[in-house]
């Protein structure tokens, strides 16, 4: 994983976050967005940040094209 792909998400004053069942709801001020997340990862609203981190450290899941 790259290192911005650790970096901690900061969630703006005025902005709502739910993480529930798969799925990551967003409302503000400009409007909604809900998005679905990988399985393999997990993400956490702690306070005013949203950390996304692997399940596992093992190497890439894709199928072969073998």
């Amino acid at each position: 994983m790259s290192r911005i792909g650790k970096a901690p998400i900061p969630v703006p004053p005025g902005v709502k976050v739910k993480v529930e069942g798969g799925n990551v709801l967003v409302e503000g001020p400009k409007g909604k967005l809900a998005l679905a997340y990988h399985p393999n990862v997990t993400v956490q609203l702690a306070g005013s940040t949203i950390t996304v981190t692997r399940k596992t450290t093992s190497g890439s899941r894709r199928p072969s094209t073998d």
